[in-house]
């Protein structure tokens, strides 16, 4: 695959998400509004990179429809170490036929504030899921996680979402720990 798609609205974490998929590879920020971007993207790309080299495309779902359709040419014919990094938003506000030839990645990051903690609810960790066998267990621990983030909207949505949907999975009788391993990997 020579491109990804990150949709996020954190241009920092998408940069971060880009260096952190080509580690070894040279990062390129750049940005494309109208044409005459694409036009000098790919008279940079069509020079021979001697090592692997990632163009990371910042809010790429604010360039013109035309500056979008003239990139597609250069993300089908990139050379072998060009990797093109596109960060968008919306996907929507990206042309399909992109979106189509793209890797898309969504990172999912928890607050800083959080990483061991959900919005000061204690977050469960991959080896404290291997204890809970019981389904009230699991149920317990999503209800109240679910009521620690509902007064936390919105930047706890996604995890809010995550929670009610492992929770709904269990209550249909669904193996907890399959579930809450779920919950964990997403969030």
């Amino acid at each position: 695959m020579h491109a990804y798609l990150i949709i996020t609205k954190s241009s920092e974490l998408a940069e971060q998400k880009a260096r952190e998929l080509i580690p070894e590879a040279r990062l390129i920020p750049y940005t494309i509004a109208k044409i005459a971007d694409t036009r000098e993207l790919v008279r940079q790309t069509g020079v021979s990179f001697a090592r692997k080299t990632v163009f990371f495309l910042s809010n790429f779902d604010k360039a013109s429809i035309e500056a979008q359709n003239a990139f597609l040419k250069s993300l089908e014919e990139s050379q072998e170490n060009v990797v093109f990094v596109l960060a968008a938003t919306h996907e929507e506000a990206v042309l399909p036929t992109i979106v189509s030839r793209c890797q898309v990645v969504r990172p999912r990051k928890m607050p800083s504030a959080s990483r061991g903690k959900v919005s000061g609810h204690r977050a469960i960790s991959f080896a404290e899921i291997a204890k809970i066998t019981k389904r009230e267990e699991a149920t317990e621990y999503l209800e109240n996680l679910i009521n620690a983030l509902s007064p936390k909207l919105p930047e706890g949505a996604i995890t809010l979402r995550y929670a009610d949907e492992a929770l709904t999975r269990i209550k249909a009788n669904a193996n907890p720990t399959l579930q809450l391993t779920r919950f964990l990997v997403h969030v």
